[in-house]
């Protein structure tokens, strides 16, 4: 059988100006705007008008749109809910399709020729805050006001402060978060056979230590078995394993390793810290024991889910709704074979963390010369209406009666021909046959659709990571101007190489942790403590002037 499809898309890419990613957020309802194109003037924007028809548009109105294509799920101007969201508001989409591989180069492309497309999605440019600061693209700041159903998302879940993470260094914010999920969630979680623990009459860990001791019995027991292996290669390991070591680690990582530190309200080099170092030692304990895979760095997909279903390895990280196909073909030749997510470990201080889990998964922007189109404030209400509920649901429900019905008490189901984790025999899949959960069109994903998309099993571990404050916050942002991100730039590079090389030698007992001061030394001639002095300074700049 086909493996089922995880169905929340979990790939960021957003812009290089947005640092916050990732899941908290909400749906509202109405729209405002006007017929005259509001310009630059935030007031002009604010002062805008129902359309006569409550309709985004009173006639129908095509805005151009530069698409980033999966080749899971190809974009087709076919799909019924692009047919009914130009019912619901009379607007049509003239997409320029580009793959997702090519992506980046074509908007570094569009963006030094200044023909734009109305709306870019997923703007992946590291020039996109230089074209912001030089005015070439939409400031949103301005027009929030006139965007009800945002400013109701951005209000009821409390995603202020992560949009101030988008601001780039003159305060403002230059795009807007698409894949928002109405509640906060992190969908690559840490998997186990189950069934090994049962028959072996261990209790699943709850802390890394218990881990460490379920692992060396399992490992005795099961000689040729490797209990944990990853498959994203070192950054990937570390971020699953570092905030519950009260550290950012690979990933998660950003400001060249530096990470703010609310005990002191100061910004420290998280690579040098005694917490990485006790998550380093962890490691290479598991590396050294033969519980962590040889292979951490380099393991191939292929490899790592044959080792999954011929049962040689206990423990992997992987993303929810992955133990379904896992499940079905490992009962083939074991019946007793049971896969299950569970949920973050605690590290040494009890405090359990997941990798950092922020409220959205992808970005969009516009050119400024948009506000010059007559159709700009029909724009403006068509990306408000996204943020809506009836924008929100036709992008991950899909089509009421096509593809989800609803009860008279509003709670939602598929159709039974939906493939889900509780209908993998169905026939059509939500983002391939009618492009919803689409890492373009889908500006918000309801809670209750998340859950339609997940097993019981992966719910009840977003339920136990929401209740026990698991998730781990991203990190706040830094807002350096030109000047500053130059002379960054100057240090940053050597340090960062240094540090990604020497991680792996620690791990794998290629370097002795009694040269630990060494290697914190040679950090700080690389650059460490410039770029400590450097952050911190604009740390104190921002909080004095908010």
């Amino acid at each position: 059988m086909e493996k089922v499809k995880i169905l929340k898309r979990c790939v960021s890419a957003c812009l290089a100006a947005t640092v916050a990613l990732g899941a908290a957020g909400c749906s509202g309802g109405g729209g405002t705007g006007s017929s005259k194109p509001a310009g630059g003037d935030a007031s002009a924007a604010s002062a805008v008008t129902v359309s006569k028809s409550g309709k985004v548009s009173d006639t129908p109105v095509t805005f151009t749109m530069l698409y980033a294509d999966n080749s899971t799920y190809p974009f087709k101007q076919s799909w019924e809910t692009l047919k009914k969201m130009k019912e619901l508001t009379n607007v049509s989409l003239n997409v320029t399709v580009v793959p997702d591989a090519d992506y980046p180069t074509k908007v570094q492309l569009l963006l030094n020729s200044g023909d734009i497309p109305d709306i870019v999605c997923n703007g992946v440019s590291g020039s996109v805050e230089e074209m912001a600061l030089n005015g070439k693209l939409l400031c949103f700041s301005d027009y929030v006001k006139s965007m009800p159903n945002f400013q109701k998302l951005v209000k009821n879940c409390d995603l202020s402060a992560q949009l101030e993470n988008s601001e780039l260094s003159d305060g403002k914010m230059y795009s807007l978060p698409v894949n928002v999920d109405e509640k906060r969630v992190q969908t690559e979680q840490w998997f186990v056979r189950k069934d090994l623990f049962d028959k072996n009459n261990l209790t699943i860990p709850t802390t890394w230590d218990e881990c460490y001791k379920d692992m060396k019995i399992l490992k005795a027991k099961y000689p040729k078995i490797i209990p944990i292996q990853n498959i994203y290669g070192t950054d990937d390991l570390l971020c699953m394993v570092g905030s519950s070591f009260g550290t950012v680690a690979g990933w998660d990582s950003a400001n060249t390793g530096f990470m703010y530190d609310k005990s002191s309200d100061k910004w420290i080099h998280a690579p040098t810290s005694d917490n990485y170092k006790a998550m380093l030692q962890f490691l290479h304990k598991l590396y050294a024991e033969g519980i962590l895979d040889k292979e951490f760095v380099t393991l191939d997909t292929t490899t790592y889910d044959q080792r999954i279903l011929k049962g040689q390895t206990i423990m992997w990280d992987g993303w929810f709704v992955g133990e379904v196909s896992y499940n079905e073909d490992g009962k083939k030749t074991d019946s007793n074979f049971n896969v299950v997510p569970i949920p973050a470990l605690a590290g040494p201080s009890g405090k359990a963390g997941t990798k950092v889990t922020g409220s959205w998964g992808h970005s969009m922007i516009c050119p400024a010369s948009v506000k010059d189109k007559e159709y700009f404030n029909t724009l403006i209400r068509w990306l408000d209406w996204m943020y809506s509920e009836d924008g929100a649901n036709l992008f991950s429900w899909g089509v009421k009666g096509v593809t989800y019905t609803e009860n008279s008490d509003g709670t939602k189901a598929f159709t039974s021909n939906i493939i889900s984790p509780t209908n993998p025999k169905g026939s059509k899949y939500l983002d391939r046959d009618y492009g919803c959960n689409n890492n373009n069109l889908s500006f918000v994903f309801p809670y209750d659709y998340l859950k339609a998309t997940f097993t019981k099993e992966d719910s009840a571990v977003l339920d136990e990571e929401s209740q026990k404050n698991m998730l781990t916050d991203p990190q706040p942002s830094l807002r350096l101007t030109s000047d500053e991100k130059e002379e960054e730039n100057l240090v940053s590079t050597a340090l960062k190489d240094y540090v990604d090389a020497e991680k792996e030698k620690f791990i794998m007992g290629k370097e002795s942790f009694n040269n630990w001061d060494a290697y914190v030394k040679e950090c700080d001639q690389k650059g460490r403590s410039k770029l400590s002095k450097l952050y911190n300074q604009v740390w104190q700049r921002q909080k004095s002037a908010k």
